[in-house]
């Protein structure tokens, strides 16, 4: 399932990712999909991408990957001005989902990610650049319930810390995200997905549609 933080400069990681939950992946093993992202700040926009595959390793136990970058461009919302200073964001992370059926039409768990974002502040000449390096550990808690028929409502609220490469200043950071996301299953092996969120401490969301293929 997210957008690029207000300030890149922070000690915190932000991950423009979809984050798709539901609907179950019945007798198909793998996931792969692709999403466009649009951020969406009190001082800043921009746009991304994002990508992910899911792949079942045990019976209700999921390998999840995923990576993503975006642009951010920040304004002057009184002047109605864009900003010099450009900022990019791309990385990537993996690890484990574990996705329980608690009744039918209603899927929970657990995710614990090793997620690493690389932050990058380029000025309007391109005369300055500053980058930096973030390694984090995320654990989420993804639930889906279906709405409709075909179409699943889901939520994985995330926690992050970890540690800011080469920053003796402030070397490590924590973050929250909470994705929103409606999965609709078009076909049996095509899911459409449309995602927004948030990240604490940022001002700054997130709005993301996407697709998905199961194999």
């Amino acid at each position: 399932m997210l957008a690029v933080a207000v300030g890149w400069t922070t000690a915190c990681a932000y991950s423009p990712s979809l984050r798709p939950v539901g609907p179950p992946m019945g007798n198909r093993a793998f996931e792969a999909g692709l999403g466009a992202v649009g951020i969406v700040g009190q001082d800043r926009g921009g746009v991304g991408a994002s990508g992910w595959v899911t792949g079942r390793v045990a019976p209700d136990v999921l390998l999840v990957g995923r990576g993503h970058v975006a642009e951010a461009v920040p304004w002057d919302a009184e002047g109605g001005r864009l900003g010099q200073q450009r900022g990019r964001q791309w990385g990537g992370a993996a690890g484990l989902r574990g996705l329980f059926t608690l009744r039918p039409g209603l899927l929970a768990g657990g995710e614990l990610l090793l997620d690493y974002t690389q932050f990058s502040a380029t000025d309007g000449a391109a005369t300055s650049t500053s980058t930096q390096h973030f390694v984090s550990v995320v654990a989420s808690f993804p639930v889906a319930e279906e709405a409709f028929p075909g179409v699943y409502a889901y939520v994985q609220p995330a926690l992050g810390a970890g540690y800011r490469l080469g920053d003796v200043d402030v070397p490590f950071g924590g973050f929250f995200e909470l994705p929103l996301g409606f999965a609709w299953q078009a076909q049996p092996g095509v899911l459409l997905l449309a995602e927004g969120g948030l990240s604490v401490p940022f001002s700054a969301g997130y709005v993301a549609l996407g697709a998905a293929c199961r194999f």
